[in-house]
């Protein structure tokens, strides 16, 4: 009986042992999936952190709108897919005249508000289908995602222009402004980006009104 009593003695013993192993195994699988969940929420947050410092490497912070290394990657994209697909679409540089007179007369942030709005009434002039983005300083870049003919590309400049050219006040001071457009061809004009863009910038400033063309060289 006493070697009974000790068998049974030591096998409490394991079993005691085997709850507080058992014990510790659920502590540990519960702080297991506590992390998991911490780890899970902070790999989301990480994500989210990504996609807005994504955002913002190809966002404009001034107007809103695309900035130029979205234009261009985004162009460059455009020409491999419609070179493959022999598909024809077209860029519009744009420059607004006389800008220099704003930055002169109500300092460089009057002149930021009024490129922001003015970023503003170019992406409402647009075809849905289209994109707008700022280049730089007063520049901006449409991408006209379809084939228009020449008629209907000059008719659509001329609704931009004069979309862009209605009475803005900025600050309390009324200001009409006007804006040069010029249009590049893919692939009639360019099979790379650097050369539509050139293109569409040299037909542009063959459009400015004479007396800003020597401003504009000068900017």
């Amino acid at each position: 009986r006493a070697q009974l009593q000790k068998q049974m003695t030591q096998l409490w013993g394991k079993i005691s042992e085997v709850d507080k192993l058992n014990n510790m195994l659920t502590d540990a699988q519960l702080s297991l999936r506590q992390k998991n969940r911490a780890l899970l929420a902070a790999n989301a947050t990480l994500r989210q952190q990504s996609e807005m410092l994504k955002e913002l490497a190809y966002l404009d912070s001034l107007t809103n709108l695309p900035n130029r290394r979205w234009m261009e990657e985004h162009l460059e994209k455009k020409i491999r897919d419609e070179r493959t697909a022999n598909q024809h679409f077209h860029v519009i540089y744009v420059d607004f005249d006389h800008f220099k007179r704003i930055n002169d007369q109500l300092g460089h942030q009057g002149g930021d508000e009024a490129l922001h709005y003015l970023g503003q009434r170019l992406q409402a002039s647009i075809h849905p289908a289209d994109a707008v983005g700022r280049l730089g300083g007063d520049e901006f870049l449409i991408l006209v995602n379809r084939h228009l003919p020449c008629q209907d590309m000059e008719r659509y400049m001329a609704e931009i222009r004069e979309n862009v050219g209605s009475e803005l006040v900025v600050r309390g001071h009324s200001f009409v402004f006007s804006a040069s457009l010029g249009s590049a061809s893919f692939p009639e004009d360019g099979l790379e980006v650097k050369q539509l863009i050139n293109v569409a910038d040299s037909r542009m400033y063959e459009n400015k009104p004479a007396d800003t063309r020597d401003q504009a060289v000068n900017e």
